[in-house]
């Protein structure tokens, strides 16, 4: 959901802004963020108390056994870096592409 929300956020968002406006595509993005916000801080969230606190490193070194441990986290994991490492890049300089392949068409100068 992350990595679509990636792609597909953006292209959503300069339909908007293009329907609608830059103002209004941010006031409503304002308002969506001060009620998520709102929400957040009226919340009570009751957790049990933690009998024993370890360190912050072990929390992370059992963190990586039980992926190790687990083959269909360890394989979503590894999904998720290959993505990470071969898409983000594209989604991130797709639109400069997409801009000097449009200005080059429109000059003319196809064969550079």
């Amino acid at each position: 959901m992350f990595n679509g929300a990636r792609v597909v956020g953006p292209a959503v968002a300069g339909i908007l802004v293009a329907r609608i406006g830059r103002r209004l595509v941010l006031l409503r993005q304002c308002g969506e963020l001060y009620r998520r916000n709102y929400w957040f801080v009226v919340m009570k969230v009751h957790s049990p108390a933690r009998a024993l606190m370890a360190s912050p490193l072990e929390h992370i070194m059992e963190g990586f056994r039980f992926v190790n441990r687990t083959a269909p986290i360890r394989a979503l994991l590894m999904l998720l870096g290959l993505v990470s490492l071969v898409g983000m890049p594209y989604v991130v300089l797709m639109p400069i592409f997409r801009r000097q392949d449009f200005c080059t068409v429109v000059r003319g100068d196809w064969a550079s």
